[in-house]
């Protein structure tokens, strides 16, 4: 069974797969693992929108950039332009993968009540999920019942 979306975070990880019948969510915690299943048959609607993860730009910004700032401008010396680049090095390419990716919301709504399911996902994955499990829901509650 291959993962269809993950998300790693610092304080949290999930997986998507998907299946023929059903959405499974895989949160991964410290010590246990949490499995929450979502049925095609139940589902009322899906609905998905992206946003701007304005807190862990400013995490990224105040614990990297700042530094390196700082010991850039203010320390000088060779050392500390070394360990200002570096960080500089390694913050630039996070900022980026956040404002590219941004913070995915899908939003389940079933029996009238709504499940979010959020992280940083690249958006071609996203788009292929969403795809995918909206023609799984067609095909599950367009079959005749028997």
């Amino acid at each position: 069974m291959s993962v269809d979306l993950r998300s790693n975070s610092l304080f949290s990880r999930s997986s998507l797969v998907l299946l023929d019948d059903s959405l499974v969510k895989l949160e991964h915690g410290q010590t246990e693992d949490r499995v929450r299943k979502f049925m095609f048959e139940a589902i009322e609607a899906i609905i998905t929108w992206r946003t701007i993860p304005w807190l862990n730009l400013i995490i990224v910004t105040t614990f990297l950039i700042g530094p390196a700032l700082i010991l850039i401008l203010v320390v000088r010396g060779i050392i500390a332009e070394w360990i200002g680049g570096s960080l500089f090095v390694v913050a630039i390419p996070v900022l980026a993968w956040y404002l590219y990716c941004r913070q995915t919301t899908i939003r389940i709504v079933r029996f009238g009540k709504a499940d979010d399911i959020k992280g940083i996902f690249r958006p071609g994955k996203v788009r292929g999920l969403m795809e995918r499990m909206i023609a799984g829901i067609q095909a599950v509650q367009n079959k005749p019942v028997e």
